[in-house]
């Protein structure tokens, strides 16, 4: 897989809809082009499923605009880091420390993974009520590629 180099000037037609303030989502492109929206709009494969190049990363953004890298893509943080970066200046992608220790599996051991309200927990259903405008950003996505 072809990582986005964030310096390549080609790749500056970004779509940009999300906004400070309001959660979202994200999709980072092997070519380099980067997508977001509001939270509600629609779900990463919806977007990356109208754009030819093959998808990176999926991504959620906190309404802070921090963005956390998944351990999956830790061996590659710092090029996605500044690939979003470079994309879209508002958004603060933070790659979280390796889990290096064993994990907890009773409560006298501290909280376990699925369970400390952090990892497994707390995701969305991938069904969310679309505004108005969502068809029509999905058809200009569309159209541009």
């Amino acid at each position: 897989m072809r990582l986005p180099d964030p310096t390549d000037q080609a790749n500056q037609d970004h779509a940009l809809w999300w906004q400070p303030g309001t959660p979202g989502r994200g999709v980072l492109f092997e070519s380099g082009l980067v997508c977001t929206w509001p939270e509600g709009d629609a779900t990463h494969r919806q977007y990356a499923d109208r754009v030819p190049s093959r998808p990176v990363m999926f991504f959620y953004i906190r309404p802070d605009g921090r963005v956390r890298i998944p351990e999956r893509h830790a061996r590659r943080a710092p090029r996605l880091m500044a690939a979003l970066s470079a994309a879209d200046g508002r958004l603060a992608p933070f790659a979280p420390p390796r889990h290096s220790g064993p994990v907890a599996t009773s409560p006298s051991e501290g909280p376990h993974p699925s369970t400390d309200g952090r990892a497994h927990t707390g995701r969305r259903s991938i069904y969310h009520a679309w505004d108005e405008q969502a068809p029509a950003r999905l058809a200009r996505i569309q159209r541009r590629y």
